[in-house]
This record gives structure tokens, sequence and C-alpha cells, in this order.
């Protein structure tokens, strides 16, 4: 357990004096020091983690759970053991064996609360959220102040429909440092969960205000989605256009449409389904063409589209 300087300083008229607070900090350096820390990988073990990656490039998993069930995490330092599981990883496969691994892991490492949150993320893989939960908090009593275990169990208690307490847990890993963009939109989807419309809106904005030109797309996606399910088309509009640009990925394409409907636009929407569609978008474009056909009165056109729909549900 780590220390508090609430125990050692009992005295009120200690609290908040200066003596408290430098008690406070000096326990806190104490307690930091107390986490493990992982140092830098050998070449070897760097060696290991790549021959690990090339296997999962290309896919042999068996070789990987062979090698998994042979690795003794005594022999290695605690980077090595924390790299590990995201060089084998790859969606259902091997999970167990990695699984197994980091519970070795834990018994070398037992101040890792790195380790606990790696092996919570695979029983959360593997629908285990029961064994998660213990891990996940055994990590904030390891470190109270990590933002990535905060937010881990924010989304525990939020699957669990805690809402409430999913939130605060958000709210801590902001203010323990976490990535402002990712955390915000966790908050925002949190509010949206407990119908707070305007406070999941202005998340969106925070997590857009923080987040860089690569990952900034993600919260747009998600707020201009929000627009949408609220019927306020023209916002959901203007922000799948504005992401889409000038030739939209299919996706965008969609959206666009769905908007354009919502809005009575029916040719400009049937302008924006014109165009070919992969597998996975192919149905609901079909659908939303349908919808404009009948809005449309077209009834040929869309007993064309049921056609179709019938023709595309059989094949799949």
């Amino acid at each position: 357990m780590l220390l508090s300087p609430d125990n050692l300083c009992m005295n009120p008229k200690i609290k908040g004096s200066k003596i408290y607070i430098a008690t406070a900090l000096l326990l806190a350096l104490a307690n930091a020091a107390a986490i493990a820390q992982p140092e830098e990988m050998k070449a070897s073990e760097r060696a290991s983690i790549q021959q690990i990656r090339d296997l999962r490039k290309s896919g042999k998993f068996k070789e990987i759970g062979a090698i998994l069930k042979s690795i003794n995490p005594k022999a290695h330092s605690l980077s090595y053991s924390l790299a590990l599981p995201h060089a084998a990883t790859s969606k259902a496969n091997n999970l167990q064996a990695i699984a197994d691994y980091l519970t070795a892991a834990i018994k070398c490492f037992p101040k890792s609360d790195q380790l606990y949150l790696a092996r919570a993320e695979i029983w959360l893989k593997v629908d285990e959220s029961e064994l998660a939960e213990p891990d996940i908090r055994h990590a904030i009593a390891l470190n109270p102040r990590s933002a990535d275990a905060h937010s881990d169990l924010a989304e525990f208690l939020r699957n669990q429909q805690k809402f409430k307490e999913a939130l605060a847990e958000v709210e801590k890993a902001i203010e323990y440092g976490g990535p402002k963009d990712q955390l915000y939109d966790q908050k925002a989807e949190i509010h949206l969960q407990l119908f707070q419309i305007n406070a999941a809106e202005q998340a969106y904005k925070e997590a857009i205000k923080y987040s860089d030109a690569s990952r900034v797309w993600l919260p747009r996606q998600h707020l201009a989605r929000m627009y949408t399910t609220s019927k306020r088309y023209n916002e959901g509009l203007a922000e799948f256009r504005a992401m889409g640009g000038a030739n939209p990925k299919p996706e965008y394409r969609i959206e666009i449409a769905t908007c354009l409907i919502g809005l009575g636009k029916y040719k400009e929407a049937l302008a924006a389904l014109n165009a070919d569609f992969p597998e996975e978008f192919n149905l609901n474009s079909h659908r939303l063409k349908k919808q404009c056909f009948m809005a449309l009165k077209d009834t040929t056109r869309a007993k064309q589209e049921d056609a179709i729909m019938a023709k595309l549900s059989a094949d799949f």
C-alpha cells in the first residue's frame, strides 16, 4: 500500500502547514519510486519482439503461442514483458497465452501497474470483465495517478452502465495528464449515454481542440454523428462535408446522404449516393436510395431498389 501524508500528520494543526506540504512531497516521491519503472530493453529482447511481430504479420499464430509458452519473464526486463502483449496480440489469437504470460510476469514485477493494465485489456477482449476490474483497481492502488488506469476503469464502469461513476474516472484521467483528445472524446460518449447532449457537444469540441491533425477526424466524426442522431442535420452535414472534402470516402457519402434526406433534399442525396460502394456500405446505400425514390414518389425505381436489396441480402 502506498503511504499517505494524512497517516503521518494526524494533528489538525499540522494539516495544511509547510511541514505537512513538505511531508506530502517527500512521500509522493517515495511512492513514485516504489512503482516499478520499465528499463530499456536489451538488443536480444528487441530482436525477440521483432521476431514475434514478423510472425504475426505472416499469420503464424501457432508459432507465436509456442514462443509465449516458452518464455520465462524472470529472464527478461519489465520493458520486454510490457512490449510482448502488443507484439503478439492479433484479435482472438493467443489471448490466453498472453494472459498466462502476464500472470507470470506480474509475479516477477508485482509493483508494475502497467502489467496489471495489460492483463485487464486481455480479459476485456475475451469478455471476462469480472477479472478485468480487480486488475484495473489494483493498478490504481499501485499508481493512483495513472491516467490509463482511470480511463480503463471509466470504460469498465460505462459498460456496466454506471455512467456517473465512469464520468468521475474520466475526470481523474484528464486531471492526471492523460491524452486530452481521447479522454474528452470518451467523456462525450458517456454524456451521450446519460442523454446530456449539450455536455457531450462541449466535450467533443474539447477533444477536437486538443487533437492533432492525424487524429482530429475521430472526435469530429463522433460529433457529426451526434448532430445527425439529434436531427441537427445542417450541422451534421457541414461536419461530414468538411471531413469528406471534394471526393468523400464511402462512409462519408452515406452520412452526407443521411443528412440530406433528413433535410428533405432527396435529389442531392441521390447525387451523393451515385457512386460505387464497397460491400460493407452497399446495402445501406440502396436503403437510402429507396427512401429518396419513395419520397419523390418514384415507385418504379423504389421497387428496383427493393429487388437489389433482396439479392444483396440473399447473397450475404
